[in-house]
């Protein structure tokens, strides 16, 4: 009779019961176990009677860090990929808790196993720790989750939809760009909209690794890096006139987000994600129109995290309008344009008069000053 074949690390012989897999996936108990060539991949991989299924892993413990599950699928998914090549979504693939404690259930958990889901990897042992797992419906389901966790994660990463395609603001130091990988991964399941990495550089890392960058190519998704967006061209992957058009935005929003965090309006600190804008001091309009400048130093102004605020709408269309504006690092409120409610209003709903030092430089200053002067003529 035949037996199934199981590859997986060695470390993992000693700690699972291989007939719950076994029977459960191929109605057997007999199997042998060999142990696989590479060591990277936290996944095992069973054959019988000329059927491949794969299982990816967990760790034994997931009290240490909520997004384990989440880091450690594109390394399992880049070598099985290396395996079987590009069409692997179409095999069977499943995913096993090895801890299902009360660590099993965290919000951040079931928004990685609906993810799962989502890529078509089912849970293998969900009964032992959560009734049904759904997959994402859409974009707006999948960020509505997301926004969910805020309060209680410190996410490294954020992403927005817009018309023409959808923007992924990471930061690709060691496990934040696992992550995010994972998440672009989802995203593309439930979008036919290009999806544009915009990476923000931490701990001197200025991209996700070759692996990864591999893996998200493979799905048609793309990182803003000048090297990287050449190749693309090159590839044939995506039009010089299709990337060029949405990625001044994105790249200043990236910016803002090294220069500031999470999106936040720096004068109420209003976290709403939908209403909070990348708002530049200097205009756009009038960078683009300035004369003296050539087109390079045009993009560095218009991009420049120096050159702008996150701020709600309130806030923003104040700024725009001159019913505000800074002095130096001093928020001033422009009482000739308001009656004495108005005014009482504004500062009743502003909690941050005054830029921090740690974010006030010459460059924001020179900035500053332009603005000033565009609002007060």
């Amino acid at each position: 009779m035949e037996k199934v074949k199981i590859y997986l690390q060695k470390k993992y012989f000693d700690i699972l019961d291989f007939n719950y897999f076994t029977n459960k996936l191929f109605g057997t108990t007999e199997y042998e176990l060999f142990e696989k060539e590479t060591k990277n991949g936290q996944y095992m991989k069973l054959e019988y009677n000329g059927h491949i299924i794969y299982v990816l892993l967990s760790r034994k413990d997931l009290a240490s860090r909520n997004a384990y599950i989440a880091q450690s699928i594109s390394t399992s998914l880049a070598y099985i990929e290396k395996e079987i090549g590009t069409e692997y979504f179409k095999v069977d693939i499943f995913y096993y808790l090895i801890d299902v404690s009360k660590y099993a259930k965290t919000d951040f958990h079931i928004f990685t196993y609906r993810g799962l889901e989502t890529l078509g990897i089912k849970m293998l042992n969900n009964e032992q720790f959560i009734d049904r797992i759904f997959p994402f419906t859409n974009f707006s389901d999948m960020l509505n989750s997301k926004n969910l966790m805020k309060k209680n994660q410190n996410n490294p990463s954020s992403f927005e939809e817009l018309n023409e395609n959808i923007n992924f603001f990471l930061k690709t130091f060691g496990a934040n760009g696992k992550e995010a990988t994972f998440n672009c991964l989802v995203i593309s399941k439930i979008t036919n909209k290009p999806i544009i990495i915009f990476q923000v550089e931490d701990n001197e890392s200025i991209s996700v690794s070759k692996t990864d960058k591999k893996l998200l190519e493979d799905h048609k998704i793309f990182i803003d890096q000048d090297n990287f967006i050449k190749e693309y061209i090159n590839k044939g992957l995506i039009s010089n006139e299709k990337i060029t058009s949405f990625r001044k935005q994105g790249r200043f929003k990236a910016n803002l987000i090294k220069k500031f965090g999470e999106k936040k309006c720096y004068l109420c600190g209003c976290d709403i994600e939908n209403i909070i804008i990348a708002s530049h001091i200097h205009r756009v309009t009038d960078i683009e129109n300035d004369s003296t400048l050539n087109t390079e130093d045009k993009i560095k102004q218009i991009i420049d995290g120096d050159n702008g605020f996150w701020l709600c709408a309130n806030h923003d269309k104040m700024f725009e309008y001159g019913i505000i504006y800074f002095n130096n690092n001093k928020l001033i409120i422009n009482g000739k344009l308001l009656e004495e409610l108005q005014e009482n209003f504004i500062k009743n709903i502003t909690i941050n008069f005054e830029i921090n030092d740690v974010h006030y430089n010459d460059n924001i200053s020179n900035y500053l000053k332009k603005h000033k002067n565009r609002v007060l003529i």
